[in-house]
């Protein structure tokens, strides 16, 4: 399994999360490549993860361009076959849920 840590793509898109969920959540998946797109440009959020966490791309952006726009934004710089899309990070993601998709799929996108 450890493998495919180097072919997946983790994509969380916020806007106005809280920095404690962020972290958390990312402490959960730490071991993947990571892209954040953020639509509410928190430049403070942007330098707490950065400073605990590799994050492979954290885009600013200037103003909300909603889900999509920002999804695909992230999709477009991914460099893995398999990319996972984040929805809901009240769900913290972890490990033992990206294993049980990882085994149940080789789809391309997975939008948890």
């Amino acid at each position: 399994m450890s493998i495919l840590y180097n072919e997946i793509t983790i994509i969380i898109i916020l806007y106005e999360e809280k920095e404690k969920l962020v972290l958390q959540c990312l402490k959960n998946i730490k071991n993947f490549k990571i892209i954040i797109v953020d639509n509410a440009n928190n430049k403070a959020l942007k330098r707490q993860v950065e400073k605990n966490f590799k994050i492979f791309k954290y885009i600013l952006n200037e103003k909300n361009y909603g889900y999509s726009k920002a999804a695909n934004q992230a999709i477009k710089i991914s460099v893995y076959k398999s990319v996972f899309l984040d929805i809901n990070l009240k769900k913290y993601l972890s490990w033992r849920s990206v294993q049980s998709i990882i085994g149940a799929t080789d789809t391309f996108l997975f939008i948890i």
